[in-house]
């Protein structure tokens, strides 16, 4: 795995290390004072290194890209179909024959290789953006120290040693080694997934992990708060984002649709060659042993040859790959309407394939914001209500009658820099309610203050508290304080003008056997706050519109979480608090409200609240507050500790100083914890449930700690086993005393992950359930890489630039429409709209459907190649008169056939299919042994004996019997007059039958696929116990037999192809093989269901064939 990680020491060196390595003018010291690189010197290491860019992969021509349309294997075999109908139209014209039906048939099938190659030219097009999408990431410009002076440059020409300036606002440029900082938080949710900005130092780290150190910046995030010194130490291609560009440039592999059609294309080709061959020389061997003179030898080797190409058309389906692009077209628009936008069309088929799907947690599993869960005061952990409501089914509620609860409520309110957005909002004409606007703070902040609003006016009554001095949170202090003018009466939180009144937060299921019950949040499914709007009932189009306006709605909100940072929001933060000093100088009594890590407020406490009333803090209170964080932080929540004092002092508040600490530092009560988690989606747990009866193995992969990971997983069910952890913990022995066979589950982090071998990996791939947390982009990429060699079909998920690597690996990968980055967009095969977990369980189950109905389609597409192969063997072994052109066999395949093939598209499963196992790629295939079974030898001779019943009918109805047919052939063939039982036939009258025989074996194909097509509809259940919803099928039928009547009856269309009406009589011929198929085919599902009562599997599947 090394090979693929991202490779830095730079972050545990020291200055004096990069000083050298570099060989850059670093003071140690006052690194502010380093005077960089002279311009010299950085244009020397220009001209060696070159530019500091991005290597875009190699170009193919567009002309290119174009013509290797044409070398797709089905086209390659429909053209050489057409060049054997050209020649087969040539040497017949040459033998003297005016039959152009060949001409036609090869100008057709050009045709259709032209417009199949250009539509599949379009659809392909629009891949080569992905790297277009990483250059959006660069910043043009930078600022950077150079002999000693400050100066900007562009950033391709930065080399490495240079000191670059980063300040709020600006991107990142390059990998660098941070030397001197001033609170500088970078946005690295492009590149790890984190969401929160993440604070760096200037420290020398400890990690061995550089994507774990706090001292570097990578090339492309963002910084939204603070300012840097830092040396370039990668550039272009050596930094994360290059190596994440370059694991992008790998080709996927194969779709699992197009494997599947290139095995059937070499099936066909063999088949259609070896038996041109063989009656080749068959035919060869019989012109040359009759006793004809030269020209009639050649004649007859020339018929050979023509009947020898017949055979090789006709056992090409011409009108197959129409089929096949309609129905994969048909169930993408499907999918669309289930929010699933499928960007190429064979990959509906593999998400019916998905073995193991690899699915990000934030965003995807969970909801992606922050949400206050659990309030632990008193003593007593209890529920924390929903913010927008859901069912009232809380077991321990939150009571802001209880004195503390209303001090805890009270502290979390004013001790919050967080805000609603204060422009109007109006839905339908109707001002959006404040607690659905959106909130200017980072997402803790966020779910707090939302919380406020869901139990009292948060506005008006945190106005009563006047605030007048502010120390932020950072990462130093890891704590908050702000200070405020205390009224001598103010409002109490759970006054009836300021309480709320909603509904409460439903726990979840207790599957980690924890004392504390994990919650789901439930909000409203449709148009709530913060939730993606519901696209139900949408077009395709109108979806994809809805899903951009989305997204803008979650820029808008990410833009909001990171506007606290901005200069502007800060000065006005100060405004605020300045226009405070005036009327707080009148109130001598003062608020100190203290927020933060749970350990650092507790320390700064002696005492802590019961009752309402402030107690000592003892070692027992101590314990039992350390008691409650290993519960809450085991259940994956964030806890925020709160602290007060109340005091009372004479000091201008405009003098409050952080230095001077002219404040209480020390002392304060404790009042209480807040709980915040990121809840899962409420959809997900029984989509999980889903995938696990469907056989589909689930592994979350995320960059999240552990804990939070694990609890996640246990609360949706993705963990439902313990682990070997687990498994050893509660044995009381070492992990070592516990064999790996005994554990399903597997949790693993990413520095694990580093140091393991392939033998490592061996023993965890046949597991079921699968965690990895603190994952880095090149570790997914060799997660997914593993579970492939292993047999997996891999499905990927994610949203951010660090995980296109993995979605381009994947057999499927699909990215987040709405959260999602162009990166991962442009890197995927299919987009959810709506980032909905869920979604891709109705995408597994559309790409089964269809892989099913996609494999009765061609199966009866096949049932009609041996009664068009046959006649032409028959011709060739015997000179029995062709008893179907190959125009007909044209409008067969592209004409009667096209609409009841595409109509299986429209079929509904015969049982539960997303009860059955994912199909097995080297077993299961799309034209399968069974499949060809039935359609060459069951359908293929009871069709053929009909068509000839048909056929040889009609001459008994003209006059000439069977037998007649028989010895009269070679005139019948070649249209020449002969005598019979005292009447003549002439040229004419011969030509003139054998249209109308060769017209009645094309209708009773026609007719007989009809029944066929009716059976096709499912494989073991009886078509009168599936029914007839489809009524698309119900359709097809009639339109076959409308096309039929108009090609065999009306005047001038009929000459052109060859057709002539039969004797009325003849009609009746079809009917007895029309419902002995039908008949048939019952009798054989008939004898597979008793067949499934000897199997539990079976039987369960075939108990839900009927109940469906």
């Amino acid at each position: 795995m090394a090979d693929k990680e991202y490779q830095a020491e730079e972050h545990r060196w020291t200055l004096e290390q990069l000083s050298e390595k570099y060989k850059v003018n670093l003071n140690s010291a006052e690194p502010k004072k380093s005077q960089g690189l002279t311009t010299e010197n950085a244009t020397e290491k220009l001209n060696e290194t070159g530019k500091n860019r991005l290597t875009p992969p190699k170009q193919t021509p567009e002309i290119v890209k174009f013509l290797m349309e044409f070398l797709n294997p089905f086209m390659i075999l429909l053209e050489i179909a057409a060049v054997l109908c050209a020649i087969s139209f040539i040497l017949q014209n040459k033998a003297g024959e005016k039959d152009k039906s060949n001409l036609y048939l090869a100008i057709v099938l050009f045709v259709i290789v032209i417009a199949t190659s250009v539509m599949s030219y379009v659809q392909e097009r629009k891949s080569g953006k992905l790297m277009d999408s990483f250059k959006n990431l660069l910043p043009p410009k930078c600022m950077v120290i150079r002999d000693s002076v400050q100066q900007k440059i562009f950033s391709e020409d930065l080399v490495l040693g240079d000191i670059v300036l980063l300040t709020s606002g600006d991107k990142c440029p390059a990998d660098l080694r941070i030397i001197n900082c001033q609170d500088l938080k970078v946005d690295n949710s492009s590149l790890t997934g984190e969401s929160e900005p993440q604070s760096r130092n200037a420290e020398v780290s400890k990690e061995e992990n550089p994507m774990e150190s706090q001292n570097l910046a990578f090339y492309g995030t963002l910084a939204v708060d603070g300012s840097a010194m830092g040396v370039v130490i990668r550039r272009g291609d050596d930094t994360l984002l290059g190596q994440i560009a370059g694991l992008t440039k790998e080709k996927g592999g194969k779709t699992t649709l197009e494997m599947e059609v290139r095995r059937f294309v070499i099936f066909i080709s063999v088949l259609a060659l070896a038996s041109g061959a063989i009656f080749f020389i068959i035919g060869i061997v019989l012109a040359v042993r009759k006793e004809t003179d030269g020209p009639q030898k050649q004649h007859d080797i020339i018929v050979s040859l023509v009947n020898t190409i017949g055979i090789i058309v006709a056992n090409v389906p011409e009108g197959l790959p129409a089929t096949v692009t309609i129905c994969l077209t048909i169930a993408a628009r499907r999918l669309a309407k289930n929010q699933v936008w499928v960007k190429e069309l064979e990959s509906v088929e593999t998400l019916g394939s998905t073995t193991m799907i690899c699915s990000d947690k934030t965003g995807t599993l969970t909801q992606n914001r922050m949400t206050a869960v659990h309030a632990w005061y008193d003593d007593e952990i209890r529920d924390v209500k929903a913010p927008n409501g859901g069912q009232d089914i809380t077991k321990n509620p939150l009571n802001l009658n209880d004195p503390t609860a209303a001090r805890l409520f009270r502290t979390a309110a004013v001790c919050c820099r967080a805000q609603f957005e204060t422009i109007t909002v109006k839905v339908a004409g109707k001002e959006k309610p404040l607690i659905e606007r959106d909130i200017i703070g980072d997402a803790s902040e966020t779910a707090l203050l939302r919380m406020c609003e869901s139990y009292f006016d948060s506005i008006p009554f945190r106005d009563h508290f006047s605030k007048v001095f502010e120390i932020p949170f950072n990462s130093t202090n890891k704590y908050q304080l702000s200070i405020h003018a205390l009224p001598e009466a103010p409002p109490p939180v759970a006054e009836r003008e300021f309480l709320r009144p909603s509904v409460m937060i439903s726990p979840f299921r207790n599957m980690t056997k924890k004392t504390i019950e994990s919650p789901v949040v439930e909000l409203e499914p449709e148009e709530a706050w913060d939730q993606p709007r519901s696209f139900a009932g949408s077009g395709p189009v109108r979806s994809i519109q809805m899903m951009e306006e989305e997204a803008e709605r979650v820029r808008s909100r990410k833009n909001n979480r990171i506007q606290q940072f901005s200069l502007d929001y800060q000065r006005g933060e100060k405004e605020k608090m300045t226009q405070n000093f005036t009327s707080a100088r009148t109130v001598p009594q003062r608020l100190v409200a203290l927020k933060g890590a749970p350990e650092i407020v507790i320390g700064m406490c002696d005492k802590i609240m019961i009752g309402g009333k402030a107690v000592d803090l003892d070692a027992t209170y101590t314990q039992k507050f350390q008691d409650t964080i290993i519960k809450l932080a085991s259940g994956g929540e964030r806890i925020l500790g709160f602290a007060q004092i109340e005091f009372e002092d004479s000091i201008d508040p405009a003098e409050y100083n952080i230095d001077a600490k002219n404040y209480p530092t020390s002392g304060f009560t404790f009042v209480g914890l807040f709980s915040l988690m990121d809840p899962p989606r409420p959809s997900v747990p029984d989509s999980v449930a889903t995938c696990h009866t469907a056989g589909i193995k689930i592994a979350m992969v995320t960059g999240d700690h552990p804990l939070t990971a694990t609890a996640i997983a246990k609360q949706i069910g993705l963990l439902t086993k313990p682990t070997r952890d687990e498994i050893a913990k509660s044995r009381g022995v070492s992990i070592d005393q516990v064999d790996e066979t005994e554990s399903e589950s597997v949790v693993v982090t990413g520095m694990k992950l580093r140091e393991w071998t392939e033998e490592d990996w061996a023993k965890i791939l046949n597991k079921k359930e699968f965690v990895f947390a603190r994952t880095s982009p090149q570790q997914k990429l060799v997660i997914v890489e593993h579970f492939q060699k292993n047999g997996e079909v891999v499905a990927v998920t994610g949203d951010g630039v660090n995980d296109s690597p993995a979605l381009k690996q994947a057999n499927i990968g699909v990215a987040m429409g709405i959260a999602g980055s162009d990166v991962a967009k442009e890197a995927a095969k299919v987009i959810l709209m709506d980032d909905n977990f869920s979604s891709i369980t109705k995408g597994v189950e559309e790409g089964r459907v269809i892989f099913e109905n996609l494999s009765k389609s061609i199966m009866y597409t096949l049932s009609h190649l041996a009664p068009e192969v046959l006649p032409f063997l028959i011709n060739i072994a015997s000179g029995f008169p062709v008893s179907l052109t190959t125009i007909l066999i044209l409008f067969i395949d592209l004409g009667t056939e096209l609409a009841p093939a595409i109509s299986l598209a429209y079929e509904y499963p015969e049982s539960n299919i997303m009860k059955q196992r994912p199909r097995n790629l080297k077993k299961d295939r799309l034209v399968s042994f069974p499949n060809l079974f039935y359609a060459y030898i069951q359908m293929g001779i009871i069709e053929t004996l009909a068509c000839y019943a048909g056929f040889l009918f009609v001459f008994i109805q003209l006059g000439v019997p069977s037998s007649v047919v028989w010895s009269e052939r070679d005139n019948i063939s070649s249209g020449t007059g002969f005598s019979y039982n005292g009447n003549n036939f002439s040229d004419d009258t011969v030509a003139d039958m054998l249209k109308k025989a060769q017209t009645a074996y094309f209708a009773t194909l026609v007719l007989c696929q009809a029944s066929n097509l009716i059976s096709c509809k499912t494989r073991t259940l009886s078509v009168f116990q599936h029914g007839f919803r489809n009524r698309y099928v119900n359709f097809a039928i009639p339109i076959s037999i409308a096309l039929l009547i108009l090609l065999v009856f009306i005047p001038g269309l009929n000459t052109v192809i060859g057709t002539s009406p039969p004797p009325g009589l003849f009609w009746l011929i079809p009917l007895p093989f029309m419902f002995f198929i039908i008949f048939f085919n019952e009798s054989l599902k008939f004898g597979k269901r008793k067949f499934f009562k000897n199997n539990d599997y079976d039987a369960e599947l075939l108990h839900d064939m009927h109940t469906v």
